[in-house]
């Protein structure tokens, strides 16, 4: 009895640290996993916002990723495989292929004739579109405030029924005295200005 249990005892430690190990490993494979999903997506997102791409370029670089192995990172479809996934022909594919290489997108290794070719990933211009997108959202957003802006002045200038201005309110932000519904606010600063003059 006493041997078994020493038995036991010697065997449990390894055991749990195979066990240990095995857990480590998934969580691992999982982080990796997230990781090259988040990479890939990075990548697309980037690509998208090349303008010199078409529509037809963004079609075959989205398959390609498809095809990309997340653990050896190895991506060898061929030109046919990828015209029957995006529904472009043979000819498009190539030059679309070639419009990626061009553009620094992707690597292609070309092995011997009967082999497909290799395609490798450039992540160089990731970065630059992710910023291009930033800095347009910030002129979109500066345009859309200075029209927001013309919209009020416009609003506030009109010619008829603007109701009392502000410059006619007393201390106390009660309404005005005396007020002049339908004159122009140019009309308003003049009597203003000629009512402070001595």
């Amino acid at each position: 009895m006493k041997r078994g249990a020493i038995r036991l005892q010697t065997a449990s430690p390894s055991a749990g640290t195979a066990i240990q190990q095995r857990k480590h490993d998934k969580r691992k494979a999982a982080e990796n996993a997230k990781s090259a999903t988040s990479e890939k997506l990075d990548w697309l997102d980037a690509l998208c916002m090349d303008p010199r791409l078409r529509p037809s370029d963004f079609k075959v670089a989205v398959k390609l990723m498809q095809f990309r192995n997340a653990r050896t990172g190895l991506c060898n479809p061929s030109y046919q495989t990828l015209a029957d996934e995006t529904c472009l022909k043979s000819a498009t594919v190539r030059v679309c292929v070639k419009k990626l290489c061009d553009s620094g997108w992707i690597e292609v290794k070309r092995p011997n004739y009967p082999k497909p070719n290799f395609y490798q990933f450039i992540h160089v211009h990731v970065n630059p579109m992710l910023d291009r997108r930033i800095m347009l959202r910030e002129v979109w957003a500066d345009l859309r405030k200075e029209r927001a802006e013309k919209t009020a002045l416009a609003t506030f200038d009109r010619d008829e029924d603007n109701g009392p201005l502000l410059l006619d309110r007393d201390e106390n932000n009660a309404r005005d005295r005396e007020p002049h519904h339908g004159k122009h606010v140019s009309d308003h600063v003049g009597l203003l200005a000629l009512s402070k003059s001595p």
